[in-house]
């Protein structure tokens, strides 16, 4: 598909259950429980008789509300399994421990970006704005846990 294809039909994607395919963390973490409205919020209006910009109040408040839940998790990342581990044994000692080589016998495959036609990235990341931003914030949560985890230890030791 072109990248003005996947502009028009993205945001009208549902799958057979009825569940939009854009901005996953706001349809996790935040207040919006409209499906249609979820997968539409930072589309620019391509087959939505809504039209909103990216930037516009309504995304701004959503991703407000995405980021506000995020914060108070305890962020866990497949692709940083090892971190992860240190994290959850240091703030949920009680859970059995993480086993990474399961992890990485499972999904030891090698993900190529290569395969999108030109644009096509560019229209995704517009469609999925909060996505992106609450993956960011997520990982840069990850990153000060994993700080406070390697500091305390480091105080201990």
């Amino acid at each position: 598909m072109t990248a003005s294809e996947w502009d028009r039909y993205l945001p009208l994607a549902f799958s057979e259950y009825g569940y939009g395919n854009n901005n996953e963390a706001a349809r996790l973490f935040g207040g919006i429980s409209s499906e249609q409205e979820v997968n539409t919020l930072t589309s620019d209006g391509a087959g939505d008789t809504d039209a909103r910009e990216p930037h516009s109040v309504v995304v701004a408040h959503e991703l407000d509300t995405v980021l506000s839940r995020i914060a108070t998790c305890v962020i866990y990342s497949q692709d940083r399994c090892e971190d992860s581990k240190k994290i959850t044994e240091h703030f949920f000692p009680w859970l059995d421990t993480i086993d990474c080589s399961l992890h990485e016998k499972r999904h030891n495959k090698e993900w190529t970006k290569g395969g999108l036609k030109p644009g096509v990235a560019e229209v995704i990341k517009k469609h999925n704005l909060v996505e992106f931003h609450a993956y960011n914030f997520s990982m840069a949560l990850f990153n000060e846990l994993l700080a406070v985890v390697n500091n305390e230890t480091s105080q201990e030791g």
